[in-house]
C-alpha cells in the first residue's frame, strides 16, 4: 500500500505497508520477519485473509503499525465491533492503528452504513484505534458516507496502479481531505 495524496498528518500512515492478502499461513512468519528487516513498519490485515493467528504470533517480537479491516459481512454495529475485537484477539493486540470498512456494497444495501460507521467512531473514541477509514469506496459511496457521518474517513484504500489510476477518485478524495492508499500498486 502506498500513500498517494492527502493532508493526513498522523504517523499511523506509512509510505509502504505489507499487505497480507493471499499470504499463506506457513509463510507468514518468514515473510513478516523479512519485510521488517527490509524496513517495513506497517502491516495490513483482514479476517477474510484467514491468517490473523499466524500474523499475531509473528508480530509478538516486532513493533509495527497495524491496519485492520471490518469485512463486508459485518452489516450491523455489533458485528463490526465483534470482528474488530476478534481480530485484535487473534493478533494479540489491544488496539490497532487504523480500522477500515473493507467494502461498502453490503452496508449500503442493508442501509446500515451510518450505524456501522458510528460504531467505528465509537471505537476510535475508546482508543481501539487511532484512525478510521474505508476501503474500496467509490465516489458515490464516499459521498453517501460523508453526507451522514460526523467524522470523515481518514483513508480510502483502493486498487490504484498505472492500468487503473482512478484520477477522479483521487481528485475527489483530495478535495474532501481523505488520503488515498493504493493497494495492488503494481497491478491486480
Amino acid at each position: 500500500i502506498t500513500v498517494s495524496k492527502g493532508d493526513e498528518k498522523d504517523d499511523s500512515l506509512q509510505m509502504i505497508t505489507l499487505g497480507t492478502f493471499k499470504m499463506k499461513r506457513q509463510g507468514v512468519s518468514s515473510s513478516i520477519s523479512h519485510a521488517i528487516r527490509l524496513g517495513i513498519k506497517s502491516i495490513d490485515i483482514a479476517p477474510t485473509y484467514d491468517n490473523e493467528n499466524e500474523i499475531g504470533n509473528s508480530l509478538r517480537s516486532h513493533t509495527v503499525k497495524v491496519t485492520l479491516k471490518v469485512p463486508k459481512r459485518a452489516i450491523n454495529p455489533n458485528q463490526a465491533r465483534e470482528e474488530v475485537m476478534n481480530s485484535l484477539s487473534s493478533l494479540q493486540l489491544k488496539c490497532a492503528d487504523i480500522i477500515l470498512l473493507h467494502w461498502p456494497s453490503d452496508l449500503i444495501e442493508a442501509d446500515t452504513l451510518l450505524q456501522v460507521w458510528r460504531e467505528l467512531e465509537s471505537m476510535k473514541n475508546e482508543g481501539v484505534c487511532r484512525l478510521i477509514g474505508v476501503s474500496n469506496f467509490s465516489i458515490s459511496a464516499l459521498k453517501k458516507l460523508i453526507s451522514l457521518c460526523t467524522t470523515r474517513p481518514s483513508i480510502n484504500q483502493v486498487e490504484r496502479h498505472p492500468l487503473l489510476p482512478q484520477y477522479d477518485l483521487l481528485d475527489y478524495c483530495s478535495s474532501v481531505g481523505i488520503v488515498v492508499q493504493a493497494h495492488s500498486p503494481l497491478g491486480g
